[in-house]
């Protein structure tokens, strides 16, 4: 597979000729041997697995001829994850045992919280998302050179939640209010609409969480440039909602 990609600088942007050699077979024996030590360690091998895997990909991926090297450890991989479980994962589900037990109406107030533990999820999906493909690009090597992202993860993350939490509110908001002055049935129709609506933002939704992703990314000084656009997007998201 051959593509192309601009990486821009002080000077005019420079075509960068990209191939990737898709033979299936070369990771055939990798993904059972990995299948096998995950089942053997418990899953605990995922994470050296995952690694081996994307030195691979990496190898199999050439920039002018030149194959991308990945430096990233299942260690590094496996201290994160304990850090991730630590900081957020294992408090979580402390608070949620702690008002369990000591609200006077458990069952309401762990629903409560249950909803403000999924907005907070959904606000932290985004920030994770860039922080994973930041520690890749930290990890990938071209002729020496070391990649990066040089953006927030906070202002990706918000961007990720707003993205689809607003069209959903939004309907909502609507579907309510029309319930409450009309009648449910016209509400239930605003529903049905505001689910289409939904999903036809999508499309647009992803070429914009990957032009930001994509505008941070760097190769040493140089930037990457995103010129891509939703509306090709729509034709193959169709297949799906078929």
């Amino acid at each position: 597979m051959t593509t192309g990609l601009n990486i821009t600088g002080s000077e005019a942007p420079q075509p960068i000729d990209i191939t990737f050699d898709s033979r299936g077979d070369r990771l055939l024996g990798l993904g059972v041997v990995n299948a096998v030590l995950r089942v053997l360690s418990l899953g605990l091998y995922s994470f050296w697995a995952k690694t081996e895997v994307r030195r691979r990909l990496w190898s199999f991926t050439k920039l002018n001829g030149e194959p991308l090297l990945y430096t990233g450890t299942g260690r590094e991989l496996f201290l994160g994850f304990l850090i991730v479980f630590g900081a957020i994962f294992l408090p979580m589900i402390l608070i949620g045992v702690a008002v369990a037990m000591l609200s006077s109406n458990a069952k309401d107030a762990v629903a409560i919280y249950q909803v403000c533990l999924y907005v907070v999820i959904f606000l932290l999906v985004g920030n994770a998302m860039y922080r994973a493909q930041r520690y890749r690009m930290s990890r990938t090597l071209w002729r020496g050179i070391r990649g990066g992202l040089v953006g927030s993860p906070g202002a990706y993350g918000w961007m990720y939640f707003w993205t689809l939490a607003l069209p959903i509110v939004t309907v909502a908001g609507l579907a309510l209010l029309t319930a409450m002055l009309i009648g449910p049935d016209v509400g239930g129709v605003i529903i049905m609409v505001g689910l289409a609506l939904g999903l036809w933002v999508l499309p647009w939704r992803a070429n914009k969480l990957q032009r930001a992703m994509t505008d941070d990314m760097r190769f040493g000084d140089r930037p990457f440039s995103y010129t891509g656009t939703s509306g090709p997007l729509y034709k193959r998201y169709l297949y799906a909602w078929f």
